[in-house]
């Protein structure tokens, strides 16, 4: 536990408002550099980056910082900031697939810090929203696609592992007919789900434990189109 200081609150306060009035939808951010050297603070010797810091980091994506600075390539507010803005249920937000660039800003600190800021137009961002607005009549969403290997799975288990694979939140689940090495029948076992790594872990459990499989293939960030669609209630005669 920390606490911040006025100065931070208040840089954090501005990029919010900012962010505010230029109406931004989604964030996402680049790796962030780790940093490397060390820092004299209150007559105690910090490696870089700072305690707080690295654990604001836990769960995003990183990278080495530049080499032979001795200084922090993240502060612990952007750190913070990025890590509210850019993660849902643990998982960093990724850019989709194609987007148009609206603006570019580049800045730096006290420190010579350089920061940057891209404005894109998502022009494949999940949702009816984007979509419509493009006129399209679909949808592009990142999937997860599990798969094993079966030849000592009954039809009676692969039946009721997909109806646990769906209830367990799988957008969809089915058996295909293979051959194997000598000639062996079996099939296999598919998992789609959403990219995000709690549905993924749960459902690769349910896997596991619902089948003899001892291996599981992932194949991450599918891309999936998909109309829109509704449901309605009609009567009839």
């Amino acid at each position: 536990k920390f606490e911040f200081e006025k100065a931070e609150l208040g840089e954090i306060a501005c990029i919010l408002l900012s962010l505010d009035l230029l109406n931004i939808e989604t964030i996402s951010c680049s790796p962030l550099p780790m940093g490397e050297g060390s820092v004299l603070i209150g007559g105690v010797l910090h490696p870089i980056p700072l305690p707080s810091t690295l654990h604001l980091m836990v769960g995003m994506k990183v990278c080495p910082g530049p080499l032979g600075s001795n200084k922090e390539s993240v502060t612990r507010n952007i750190c913070a900031l990025l890590r509210a803005l850019t993660m849902q249920n643990g998982v960093q937000n990724k850019r989709p697939l194609l987007s148009t660039l609206d603006e570019i800003s580049v800045g730096t600190d006290n420190e010579q810090r350089v920061g940057r800021l891209i404005i894109e137009n998502y022009e494949n961002k999940p949702g009816p929203k984007s979509s419509m607005s493009n006129n399209l009549p679909y949808n592009i969403d990142t999937l997860n696609h599990l798969e094993a290997n079966l030849d000592d799975c009954t039809g009676e288990m692969l039946s009721f592992g997909i109806e646990i694979l769906m209830n367990n939140g799988a957008i969809d689940a089915w058996v295909t007919p293979i051959v194997m090495k000598k000639g062996r029948a079996a099939h296999t076992l598919h998992c789609l789900c959403h990219s995000s790594s709690e549905i993924t872990e749960r459902l690769l459990l349910v896997m596991f434990e619902q089948s003899t499989t001892l291996g599981i293939r992932i194949h991450k960030d599918i891309a999936r189109v998909a109309l829109h669609r509704s449901f309605l209630s009609v009567e009839t005669p």
